[in-house]
């Protein structure tokens, strides 16, 4: 992997936080784009195991909507990653990233923040580098107990 390459994913990564995040009210236009830029981040069919969510989206269509129901509810969402590691796999075509996020969430006059790690694969296409599997990895701090470790 040339390092060019783990800091496009780098930088995917950061247009995905910045697309995640909302500071307030926002158009339900701006909305939806913002949801579709997310979507757009990942392959047509990402294989996506995260604890937090029963029933993950299958293709880009669900994972938009999904975003969508989750930005509309919310008043305020903030994302930011740390601490990423970048490991190509042989060929160049793949790989694999394991990235710290930060993120807080606020509604309806509460607010909930995580500290999580993140096990994140990625292709390269012709479109660039997108996620194609995702999975939660060790919870740092829970948002709703806000203690450390296994809930």
């Amino acid at each position: 992997m040339y390092f060019s390459d783990a800091a496009r994913i780098r930088r995917h990564l950061a247009a995905l936080a910045e697309a995640v995040s909302k500071s307030g009210p926002e158009n339900p236009i701006v909305g939806a784009a913002r949801c579709e830029r997310i979507a757009a981040a990942f392959v047509e069919r990402p294989e996506l195991h995260l604890d937090f969510f029963p029933h993950a989206p299958d293709n880009r269509r669900e994972l938009a909507a999904l975003a969508f129901h989750v930005r509309n509810a919310a008043d305020r969402i903030h994302v930011q990653f740390h601490d990423s590691s970048v490991r190509a796999a042989p060929g160049g075509r793949q790989a694999e990233m394991r990235v710290t996020a930060r993120g807080t969430i606020a509604f309806d006059h509460r607010k909930e923040s995580m500290l999580r790690e993140f096990r994140l694969e990625w292709e390269r296409t012709d479109e660039g580098w997108k996620i194609s599997r995702g999975e939660t990895g060790e919870a740092i701090r829970h948002p709703l107990t806000g203690e450390s470790g296994p809930p």
